[in-house]
């Protein structure tokens, strides 16, 4: 091989391709040279190429972005340019009716003059066709109108049944504000349960049986007021499910007149108003508590949370059946509940059968205001990963919200027997896998109270101890209600009976009384248990009732007038529409302070 073969077979790998490039090399020594010399060219190169390839990726971000952002101008200047197109066709259209329309009213003007005796059938003649075409118009025009004047949002009953209701409610209260009563011309009764008188009673529903329209002046969160129509659509209704159950198919529209350049602030607008009647509708009536519970029409259907009794709230302040008696051994509870909207809380309750957990349970919930979520780890319809499902954000009506767990040692006796046959057991049966991943998992709560109620902290022990610790470092605060000391079950009675006494008696007076009489009454009680005393309370006031103690109050509770049956009959009677006066209690304190002189 000769040195100028050579030198070309070195420089080939490094050659420019250029008609005007001649090879100037004499040796295969000075071909190898530039070789190692272009890779090291070609090395600081790709170490350079390395350096900077964050760099590159942030110029790539920033070309997408503002490739995507010219896509943005570009969209939004292609719908200008199409509401323009439309709205110079639309004018077109309108001017050539126009004409078109002067130019056959100039024949028909002709033909009038012309021919006297047949004016009443040109009349008739063209009385159909420029009636179809003023409708035709008219039918252009509004549709035309709806489309770049007015926005419009569609609400079906059907697919969010929730936000339906919640803004035909408040429509309905708007109504009733500006016209003195939620009544119309077209109406609908039901029947709605009313914790405070304990019924059911009529009322009416301001939407009826035919679609209305109701203008409304909406004040935004801003100052700004707009004018909306609210339009009710009501369709045939839907037979679903096995049992052929009727659902009411109906609709909402609203419209609303808004522009291009202000259409993003009255969707905004109209968003905060949505959201405003949801939460309003939401809300938990004042003094009372919703409970819900799982429903499940047929085996195959999965269960939905339903409103299975609405009760009135305890409270410490009220008297009678509904008073509370605050626990100390439940403060704890009390101060870590503010952590509730932050992230969820679970607590462990347990007492005696009749110490009062349900009923702090209802109190709490009466107290923050939400509503009762109530369900049973052993029943049938919860099988397997439903439980998980029911607690899901598209499957609560409420959020935040209380969840009662009851009956909590029967699910323990479930799993411990399970444990010990080491057999699988009923396919309904919740597995303490997903108890555990409700409490603490991907799929548990992200805010809210979850209460656990049973009879002793001891039903843990049953289970394995790894599983029983796992458990427990799931409760934020376990807490034990012992029964009722004798002071609470003084202040108990003292409170139950206030609700019955005097209302013209001075308070003052009256709760030196009140006082006395709890305290005659539990020293008489050999069995000291909240039952037993409620018992007691209640053949005092039968007694009473009876021996014509108790007189009617001037304002009933039931609104029911008796007829000439006997008043102290009391299976025609309500004894809340009765007091008994103060001169009562105090001879049943005479009288026991006698009897526990003998005694002693």
């Amino acid at each position: 091989m000769t040195s100028d073969s050579c030198q070309h077979k070195c420089l080939e790998p490094f050659a420019v391709q250029s008609s005007t490039q001649t090879m100037a090399s004499s040796s295969c020594a000075s071909g190898a040279a530039s070789q190692r010399a272009g890779v090291q060219e070609l090395s600081a190169a790709f170490l350079e190429d390395s350096c900077s390839r964050e760099r590159i990726v942030t110029l790539a971000a920033n070309a997408q972005a503002l490739e995507r952002r010219r896509d943005e101008h570009v969209s939004v200047q292609v719908s200008r340019h199409g509401q323009c197109c439309r709205l110079s066709i639309f004018i077109v259209c309108i001017v050539l009716s126009f004409l078109g329309f002067l130019w056959l009213l100039s024949i028909v003007i002709s033909q009038w003059q012309q021919q006297t005796s047949y004016r009443l059938w040109l009349v008739l003649g063209l009385l159909s066709y420029a009636s179809v075409l003023v409708y035709k118009g008219w039918g252009m025009l509004l549709q035309f109108g709806e489309e770049t004047l007015l926005m419009q949002v569609t609400i079906k009953s059907t697919r969010t049944s929730t936000l339906y209701h919640a803004v035909c409610e408040h429509v309905a209260s708007i109504t009733a504000c500006s016209h003195g009563a939620p009544v119309s011309r077209d109406m609908e009764a039901g029947l709605d349960y009313d914790a405070a008188f304990g019924r059911s009673t009529v009322k009416f529903r301001f939407w009826g049986r035919r679609g209305k329209t109701v203008r409304l002046k909406v004040m935004g969160t801003s100052g700004r007021q707009k004018n909306m129509l609210v339009t009710q659509i009501r369709n045939a209704d839907i037979f679903t499910g096995r049992d052929h159950r009727p659902t009411a198919d109906e609709c909402l529209l609203l419209r609303l007149w808004s522009s291009d350049s202000s259409l993003e602030l009255d969707a905004s607008f109209v968003q905060t108003w949505l959201q405003t009647c949801a939460d309003e509708y939401l809300k938990q009536p004042k003094e009372q508590v919703q409970i819900y519970r799982p429903l499940q029409r047929w085996k195959e259907e999965e269960p939905e949370w339903n409103l299975y009794r609405t009760r009135r709230a305890p409270s410490a302040s009220t008297t009678g059946p509904l008073s509370y008696i605050p626990r100390q051994s439940l403060r704890g509870i009390l101060v870590d509940v503010t952590h509730r909207h932050t992230c969820l809380r679970v607590y462990f309750v347990h007492g005696a059968t009749g110490t009062g957990k349900s009923h702090f349970v209802v109190w709490l919930a009466g107290q923050l205001g939400m509503p009762i979520y109530n369900i049973s780890l052993t029943s049938p319809m919860v099988q397997g990963d439903s439980l998980l499902r029911l607690f899901s954000e598209t499957a609560l009506k409420h959020w935040p919200c209380l969840v009662h767990i009851d009956e909590f040692d029967a699910a323990v006796e479930m799993w411990a027997s399970k444990d010990k046959s080491r057999t699988s057991g009923p396919a309904y049966e919740v597995s303490l896998e997903t108890f555990k991943e409700l409490l603490d998992g991907s799929a548990s709560m992200s805010s809210g109270i979850i209460v656990i109620t049973g009879v002793t902290e001891g039903s843990l022990s049953k289970l394995p101890d790894e599983e029983a610790g796992q458990i427990r470092r799931r409760l934020h605060k376990v807490a034990c209600i012992d029964p009722f000391t004798v002071l609470e079950l003084e202040l108990y009675v003292s409170q139950y009976i206030a609700f019955f006494v005097d209302p013209a008696v001075d308070a003052q007076n009256s709760s030196v009384h009140l006082e006395q009489f709890g305290k005659v009454l539990v020293r008489r009680m050999e069995d000291k248990a909240v039952h037993a005393v409620k018992k007691e309370l209640e053949a005092f006031l039968i007694k009473a009732l009876y021996d014509r103690k108790m007189f009617k109050r001037e304002t009933t509770y039931t609104q029911r007038e008796i007829d000439d049956r006997g008043w102290w009959d009391s299976m025609y009677t309500d004894i809340r529409e009765y007091f008994l006066p103060l001169q009562v209690l105090q001879e049943y304190v005479a009288a026991g302070e006698e009897l526990g002189d003998e005694l002693a």
